[in-house]
């Protein structure tokens, strides 16, 4: 409820945002020649700037997608592994602050230090190093997710289920290790993908850039990774 109450206010701020008169909302750029005046950008005119920045767009889609998967696995973790495999309670909810726990501490404590140092964002070739490591890091969602979704796939087959004494099976500890490895990989990449979607708008353009960042990741990721699988 709490991210669709969330999602309903950022709604009614974009419709704010879209009738205010564009001179409130006009972004002074420096021009090409440094004698001439600066050129007043109005929200449309931002918006295509914005959109035309392909590094922009497609760190939010990241952040996006990051956001989506994180938050979707921890709100329907208790729900998945307490129906699912029909295991106690007060277990359930102990996993789910240790599995989710395990691998976004292990992502955050190792991928921004490893970032900074191999290229950072200051400069146009960090960039673009940090975004190679990015890609390379993204190998863990990847294989995360293939793990997690053969795990739960062979759990409904019904093959051996290769159960344990005290509560579940082999394929339940296999999709907690699978999602501990996505969550680290995300997780990793959180920090490094907002710093370049901020560094890669001109300084004139960035506080109207991160509150569209913010908008969007915020609707299409903490929203929709509640919203959309519960509704599946």
């Amino acid at each position: 409820f709490a991210f669709m109450l969330q999602a309903g206010v950022l709604a009614m701020f974009w419709v704010f945002l879209l009738v205010t008169p564009a001179a409130k909302l006009a972004c002074q750029t420096k021009a090409d020649d440094a004698s001439a005046p600066a050129v007043k950008l109005g929200i449309r005119d931002q918006l295509r700037v914005l959109a035309r920045n392909r590094i922009y767009v497609w760190t939010i889609l990241a952040s996006c997608l990051n956001q989506y998967q994180t938050v979707a696995l921890q709100y329907f973790f208790v729900l998945i592994f307490g129906s699912v495999w029909g295991l106690n309670q007060n277990f359930t909810t102990l996993m789910t602050l240790l599995v989710p726990g395990l691998g976004l501490g292990v992502g955050i404590a190792l991928g921004p230090a490893y970032i900074d140092r191999a290229g950072g964002f200051n400069t146009v070739p960090g960039m673009k190093r940090s975004l190679e490591i990015m890609r390379r890091m993204c190998a863990s969602v990847v294989l995360g997710s293939a793990i997690g979704i053969v795990a739960i796939y062979l759990k409904f087959r019904g093959l051996d289920r290769f159960e344990f004494p005290d509560g579940g099976d082999l394929y339940l500890y296999i999709m907690w290790a699978a999602i501990a490895l996505l969550l680290a990989g995300h997780s990793a990449c959180v920090a490094a993908l907002s710093g370049i979607n901020t560094v890669a708008v001109d300084e004139e353009m960035r506080s109207f850039a991160s509150g569209i960042e913010t908008s969007v990741r915020n609707l299409l990721g903490y929203f929709a990774g509640t919203f959309v699988p519960g509704f599946v």
